[in-house]
């Protein structure tokens, strides 16, 4: 987790993030990381795992083992209006230890104080992030929850995967084409193979493809650079 020059020089990391998803090349990495934090260690990190778009899948039973180790988090975090049917922005934030927030976070003027926060009989997420207000986003996640429920949520998680892998087959199956990356959920990485094989053209052409489909109104294609 830290390197030797590090410790010579007396340097610590402070943060450690991980996640079990990338939004734009699958990867089937564990939660947990190959060193994860010692509890009582001396080189005491936060332990973040970043699930922003492929935690929405552990709602199924057989994806939750890409959440193996998160036991050991400091926090956890994924955005429900990535995959979760809920609309922009929105995001699930939880903390093992929130007095480690409030202890950074907190700010007491005097036109804040109330009998409420002083008796401590209510939480004042203020003490959780910078802003003092904030939107009640969290309504339009429970109105997900209680329309569509935990059954009709998983079939859409599960129907989404299973269109991924219907569309990778057929990918596949097109020699023009090329999977460039495993698929683990519902994201499908592939390129179109340039006829000489010059990686330069490929780039080209694969800007001039995603430009067409995009610009078609039909589909939308989402795009990154992969390093083989």
């Amino acid at each position: 987790m830290f390197s030797e020059p590090d410790r010579t020089l007396n340097l610590t990391s402070d943060w450690l993030l991980v996640g079990p998803d990338s939004r734009t090349c699958p990867t089937d990495e564990p939660a947990q990381p190959a060193n994860p934090p010692v509890p009582g260690s001396r080189y005491r990190i936060w332990f973040h795992v970043d699930a922003a778009y492929a935690g929405s899948a552990c709602i199924c039973p057989e994806y939750r083992h890409h959440l193996n180790g998160i036991e050991e988090a400091d926090s956890f975090n994924m955005n429900c209006h990535k995959w979760f049917l809920t609309n922009f922005d929105c995001s699930a934030l939880w903390i093992k230890d929130r007095n480690a927030l409030i202890q950074s976070l907190s700010t007491n003027p005097e036109y804040l104080d109330n009998k409420a926060s002083q008796g401590r009989t209510v939480i004042d997420y203020k003490d959780w992030e910078i802003p003092l207000g904030r939107r009640f986003r969290s309504l339009k996640l429970w109105m997900v929850l209680r329309l569509y429920g935990v059954e009709n949520l998983q079939s859409y998680i599960r129907n989404h995967i299973k269109l991924a892998q219907h569309f990778e087959d057929l990918v596949a199956q097109d020699t023009r084409f090329e999977i460039v990356a495993t698929r683990t959920f519902s994201l499908v990485c592939f390129r179109l193979l340039p006829a000489n094989k010059n990686e330069e053209d490929a780039n080209k052409l694969n800007r001039d493809l995603l430009d067409a489909v995009n610009s078609s109104g039909q589909i939308f294609i989402s795009h990154t650079v992969y390093s083989f």
